[in-house]
């Protein structure tokens, strides 16, 4: 082949590849704006996506705020309704001196109204009452809705009534006919009387208590008896537990 010849064909195959560069660069320069465009859109939706993150959250935690608001209101109203209901058991048992209760002198003296005894407890007219103590009953009150609420103790003050049949207790004072946390025992569910030390159980009371067992291992505990009739409602409530049915 003449050098003539050669030297066109290099020029030719020179041309080629040289066309070939152009095409790759150009190839590259697309490959390169198609991914710069992939990337803005990348990042447009990442934007996007964190505005909406952020927008939610702010809404969820704005509605927790609200909600925990809401709740420590609640929780306020509750504590306040408890504390309260406490206050007014210690400010009855506060109203007791030396745990005694303060005798209301009615128009008759000591003696209980007519009627009381049928209007608080339901018995039967014809029932005589045998006589009345001013005491204080003692209540243990236990929360049934949780166990973390600790069991509390409480002196209820009242008057202790025993009759020909009964053995009754109701908070207030002597001429009181409105029944609160009324108590009615029949004999026949008596069976002893005892004389407790002062303090007896943890008591914390004034003078000696008085232990009523019952039947089925149950007890009914009384404390504050007025001054020297402790033996007086002993003797008159055994009487009761000796009584044959």
């Amino acid at each position: 082949m003449a050098p003539k010849e050669m030297k066109m064909e290099d020029e030719e195959e020179g041309e080629e590849r040289d066309e070939e560069k152009e095409k790759m660069l150009d190839g590259d320069v697309e490959i390169e704006q198609q991914l710069e465009v992939l990337g803005k859109h990348g990042k447009e939706l990442a934007n996007a996506a964190e505005k909406e993150i952020t927008a939610a959250f702010s809404m969820v935690s704005a509605k927790v705020s609200e909600g925990m608001g809401a709740l420590e209101k609640q929780t306020q109203g509750v504590s306040k309704a408890f504390n309260s209901w406490w206050s007014t058991l210690d400010s009855f048992r506060d109203g007791i001196v030396e745990g005694q209760m303060e005798a209301e002198q009615g128009p008759e003296g000591d003696a209980v109204p007519e009627g009381a005894l049928e209007t608080l407890f339901g018995l039967e007219p014809s029932e005589k009452l045998l006589d009345a103590f001013q005491c204080l009953i003692l209540q243990n009150y236990k929360c049934v809705h949780n166990q973390w609420t600790p069991e509390k103790r409480v002196k209820v003050p009242g008057v202790l009534y025993v009759t020909e049949e009964h053995l009754c207790f109701n908070a207030g004072r002597l001429h009181s006919v409105q029944p609160k946390t009324p108590v009615h025992v029949h004999r026949s569910d008596l069976v002893s009387t005892a004389l407790e030390e002062g303090n007896a159980e943890g008591t914390g009371a004034v003078g000696a208590g008085l232990r009523v067992q019952l039947k089925g291992d149950q007890y009914i505990l009384l404390v504050g008896l007025e001054a020297g009739r402790e033996a007086e409602a002993m003797s008159l409530i055994q009487g009761l537990c000796d009584k044959q049915p």
